[in-house]
């Protein structure tokens, strides 16, 4: 339900770009009836879950900080060449595919690298995101259920994210074995 608001929030933010922070956005989602029984820092977290997949996506870009550590977020406008819905987190088995799109002007040495090097960064932000989700569930027991479905995904796209490495490993160790042609 909060993925819901949130790409609604989006889309009418297209329409008019603005800076925003994880909290800002929090705070926005939090307005809708629908999310009134979750505990803010459970949408924080899943707002910032989703803001962080969109800026590895490369739809949203840090634009500023306040402070020390708030991030300011904008909209990049490269969207319109995509469908006009942004892909989401449910949709993160398309990140190898679009890596391959970015990558396929490479000879196939360097795009396996720049694939392994980014499936090891989204492996690493799913495994932690994962782990957050654990402590979240310990700290607030009472969310448990809603947290127990995200880490459970988390997990999922961790080990799908695995396997996709474990292709891109196997293949260049084949090559570098003399199995290039």
């Amino acid at each position: 339900m909060i993925k819901q608001h949130f790409q609604q929030w989006l889309k009418a933010l297209k329409d008019k770009p603005t800076h925003f922070t994880k909290v800002s956005c929090r705070n926005e989602l939090m307005k809708h009836p629908e999310l009134a029984g979750y505990k803010p820092i459970i949408v924080l977290q899943r707002v910032g879950d989703l803001i962080d997949r969109l800026v590895i996506d490369g739809h949203v870009v840090q634009s500023d900080t306040i402070g020390k550590r708030r991030r300011v977020y904008q909209l990049i406008d490269s969207t319109s060449e995509r469908s006009p819905d942004i892909p989401l987190p449910s949709n993160r088995q398309d990140l190898p595919t679009s890596k391959t799109d970015s990558t396929s002007h490479l000879p196939l040495d360097e795009a396996l690298q720049e694939q392994r090097r980014a499936l090891k960064k989204s492996m690493r932000a799913a495994k932690a995101e994962a782990e957050h989700l654990y402590q979240l569930a310990k700290d607030y027991p009472e969310a448990k259920p809603d947290i127990a479905l995200l880490q459970e995904d988390a997990i999922q796209r961790a080990c799908e994210l695995q396997g996709q490495l474990a292709a891109v490993l196997a293949l260049s160790a084949k090559r570098h074995a003399g199995g290039a042609s």
